[in-house]
């Protein structure tokens, strides 16, 4: 009995000691974008908005001691987008995909909200895709681009800042 015990709790703590040090392995990376959604879009009608680059840097991950090739999985965590314009809201939005494509690599979407209500004000959370998107991390840049759809006419053009949280979990030791 006394074996079974002590086994068990060998077992435990070496669970529980790697999954401590899998946590240390893991960071946030966060990006801003900013987009402009011009005063000739169109009602009720899916438009595409220009692309903005991302550079996906080095010292994003000499930060936290790792480097691009010892990437295990990226996840995108959360996406908010704001206008940045005090008499702007989101009222004429109903529908907003975001995407991302590198090089060699398919576009994907990663962020949306559909049938978005009146009333959400100047700030929106979008859904975001939970697969690992690795692959675009290890690229030099990542672009990004949007989908909308609004259900007004805009009187000018509105500025949005888009920003993004990434889950970033590295190799332990490059094992």
């Amino acid at each position: 009995m006394k074996k079974l015990l002590i086994l068990l709790m060998l077992f435990s703590f070496n669970l529980f000691s790697c999954e401590k040090i899998d946590n240390l392995t893991q960071f946030h990376i966060n990006y801003d974008i900013n987009l402009y959604v011009p005063d000739s879009l169109p009602v009720d009608t899916l438009v595409h908005l220009e692309q903005s680059s991302i550079a996906i840097l080095p010292e994003d991950f000499e930060a936290n001691t790792t480097t691009k090739d010892l990437l295990e999985k990226v996840e995108l965590t959360e996406v908010k987008i704001k206008i940045n314009d005090s008499t702007a809201n989101f009222d004429f939005l109903t529908d907003i995909e975001l995407y991302i494509e590198a090089t060699d690599l398919p576009k994907v979407r990663i962020a949306w909200s559909n049938d978005i209500a009146d009333g959400i004000g100047d700030e929106l959370e979008l859904e975001t895709l939970n697969d690992n998107i690795m692959d675009y991390f290890k690229q030099d840049k990542i672009s990004i681009s949007a989908d909308i759809k609004a259900d007004q006419e805009l009187s000018k053009t509105i500025p949005v800042n888009i920003y993004f949280d990434f889950l970033v979990d590295a190799k332990i030791l490059g094992l």
